[in-house]
């Protein structure tokens, strides 16, 4: 915890210190993929907003794979405007790490899909980030 005095201020306050909350990054989802499936990493439940601080895709194969990644509203169909990476090649043995820092609304969904002709389902992908009741 920061105090007002350690440089963090509400300037619309008088009197009162502010502070900031202590954030606390976890995993929010976690699979491993199955080959040309499009599959669901974290799905934000009800009434509950998410920040999703990072996405790492793991392909623990010795084939070179492409990588899918969406974020979507609950409703929304996977098209042009969801994809976080669109056929991103990724080698055997490697790991794509992004950084989205995207906030998600309640039911908004983050999936994922392997494909290729040497597509494989031992690929794993991780969400982190935070919720936010």
């Amino acid at each position: 915890f920061f105090q007002a005095e350690d440089g963090i201020r509400d300037s619309s306050v008088t009197g009162v210190q502010t502070c900031a909350l202590p954030i606390s990054i976890k995993p929010l989802g976690q699979i491993q993929t199955t080959a040309n499936t499009n599959t669901n990493v974290y799905v934000v439940p009800a009434a509950t907003s998410a920040v999703v601080s990072s996405v790492t895709v793991c392909n623990q194969s010795a084939n070179n794979v492409l990588v899918d990644v969406y974020a979507r509203n609950g409703a929304t169909a996977v098209g042009n405007a969801t994809y976080l990476a669109y056929q991103f090649p990724l080698a055997a043995a490697d790991t794509l790490v992004l950084e989205p820092r995207l906030t998600m609304n309640a039911t908004s969904v983050l999936s994922a899909n392997v494909t290729g002709a040497n597509a494989a389902s031992n690929v794993s992908v991780n969400a982190f980030g935070i919720e936010v009741l």
